[in-house]
């Protein structure tokens, strides 16, 4: 993952910060009130502070536990805060805050993003602590929410329902906060920095609008935080829809946004906040409700704590040995494939790809995507073939994003005896993606590692080729065993799922299924994922 710009702190850029910039021993003690908004725009208000920002996820997406770099500090000497208590040397702490604390459930199905909230059933949580302009907020009705929380493996889903009874949005871009928004605070590093009383290159502001003028009317995203990288955040998807006593919104984040790999049980710092603007030509932050009491934007240990939700059980058990979708093997050449999206030099096995893994409502049939995978190796390469059957074919992406187009993707853990049990990823584990080619198979392929991730990045030693068929198109690639870190032997067992991406719509980047070799196969825990079993000729 790239590491973002070093961070320098210059005067601070406190747009949406709804306080002050206290001076002294008032910074800690600082809390948003109507009496510390902002007097004069221009001091704190017209610009927003901003910071960093990859598969968010990862393929079912992408990869993601990153931790942002950041620049050699010296450890602050214990001091005491406002309130008297003695604040540790060292800044790093406990993985959660102490706040507010809200679970985001793994999602399997990808909610559709149109505010309706069809396919929402998870815990709602109150948005309703005032944190900014109290005199401006007349009750529940005038401004409040109830939010539930999602996530897998390449977003942040959030649904909220909000109350408020006068709809405005006359702003957009960095100023989309003085109007009807929400705002998304998240620390993506809380041990490093538990103590800091101030924002580090790992803390994150994201704003979303619903909409100008009206919800659903050209929705947008903007990140104000890390500044080093802010700007408009167009992979945001965003749906919303006006209701008689406010708004609904529904948006699905990629982890890429925060920089972040997510896994089960992850701990962020934490605050969800809405927004309000009751005078209708005049652009302006009137109130602010937050999901944690003491929300101060530039200090955050103030904020609450959101934790990942485990992924569900696999509705199948991962398959006994022997199944098509459990051990698969490799069979030994002495003659290496030619690698031209030819198959007739192959005679191995073929495995179904064909266990619908993600996107359910989205895979329309085996026609629409399904495929089987030979397999082959040597001392040098692991060799794939894959024919696929996909009636339309579609990647407009290349490196660290090629799993939002038609693509494969391998998964391998080189070392079971060392994790045999482990439900989370490790550094032996491996997320390989390859790009049959873009616009059409053939048309530049390539391949890029998304784990371990201080490995992350384009491997152009890995050799493919691809073509189109009347159904799909057919993939050979040869797969050195030094992507891996394996010396590889007859015998040699692994832990192993191969998988394929599927997106039909020509005008938007997406993962819309995934098709694997083995049922219930869950990215960040290896207990689901097959076999790969190298045997002899």
């Amino acid at each position: 993952m790239t590491a973002p710009t070093p961070f320098v702190f210059p005067t601070a850029d406190m747009t949406m910060t709804v306080v002050f910039a206290p001076t002294g021993t008032e910074q800690a003690a600082a809390t948003a009130t109507e009496e510390n908004l902002p007097a004069e725009p221009g001091v704190t208000s017209t610009t927003a502070p901003a910071t960093s920002s990859p598969p968010g996820g990862s393929p079912t997406s992408q990869p993601q536990v990153t931790n942002t770099t950041q620049p050699p500090t010296q450890a602050p000497a214990a001091t005491r805060t406002a309130t008297g208590t003695q604040q540790p040397a060292s800044s790093s702490g406990p993985s959660a805050r102490r706040g507010t604390s809200i679970t985001a459930a793994y999602l399997r199905d990808r909610p559709t993003l149109d505010g309706s909230f069809d396919e929402w059933t998870l815990d709602r949580y109150r948005i309703e602590s005032v944190v900014a302009g109290s005199s401006s907020v007349s009750g529940v009705e005038d401004l409040s929410g109830r939010a539930m929380f999602g996530w897998d493996e390449e977003n942040l889903y959030i649904a909220v329902r909000v109350l408020d009874d006068v709809y405005v949005q006359e702003a957009s871009g960095e100023d989309l906060f003085k109007g009807d928004s929400i705002e998304i605070l998240l620390d993506t590093d809380v041990p490093a920095d538990y103590y800091v009383q101030s924002l580090s290159p790992d803390d994150f502001q994201l704003g979303i609008s619903p909409g100008a003028g009206e919800p659903g009317v050209d929705p947008e995203a903007y990140l104000w935080y890390p500044s080093s990288i802010r700007g408009s955040r167009s992979r945001v998807r965003v749906g919303a829809m006006r209701t008689d006593e406010g708004y609904r919104l529904e948006a699905a984040i990629p982890w890429s946004t925060f920089e972040v790999t997510p896994r089960s049980g992850q701990h962020f710092g934490f605050a969800f906040s809405i927004s309000d603007n009751d005078r209708r030509g005049e652009a302006v932050q009137q109130s602010m409700v937050s999901s944690s009491a003491a929300r101060v934007l530039t200090d955050p240990t103030t904020w609450g704590d959101l934790t990942l939700g485990g992924a569900p059980a696999p509705s199948n058990p991962t398959p006994t040995p022997g199944s098509t979708t459990g051990a698969l093997e490799a069979v030994y050449t002495s003659q290496a494939p030619d690698i031209n999206a030819n198959l007739g030099d192959w005679s191995s096995g073929r495995y179904d790809v064909n266990a619908v893994v993600f996107g359910g409502g989205s895979w329309t049939g085996p026609s629409d995507l399904s495929g089987d995978l030979r397999l082959a190796w040597d001392e040098d390469n692991l060799y794939l073939a894959v024919r696929v059957f996909d009636d339309v074919y579609v990647q407009t992406e290349s490196g660290r994003d090629l799993f939002l187009g038609d693509s494969l993707e391998i998964l391998l853990d080189r070392d079971l005896a060392a994790d045999a049990q482990v439900r989370n990823l490790s550094p032996d584990d491996f997320q390989l993606g390859i790009s049959p080619g873009s616009p059409g198979p053939g048309d530049n392929p390539n391949a890029y590692l998304w784990y371990p991730q201080n490995s992350e990045g384009a491997r152009s030693q890995v050799r493919s080729a691809a073509r189109r068929t009347d159904d799909g198109y057919i993939v050979e690639a040869a797969v050195p065993w030094s992507v891996f870190g394996i010396d590889p032997k007859e015998g040699d067992e692994f832990r192993f799922v191969f998988s394929i991406s599927d997106n039909d719509s020509r005008s938007t980047a997406r993962q819309e299924s995934m098709t694997a070799t083995t049922s219930g196969r869950v990215l960040t825990d290896p207990t689901t994922w097959g076999r790969l079993k190298l045997t002899a000729p």
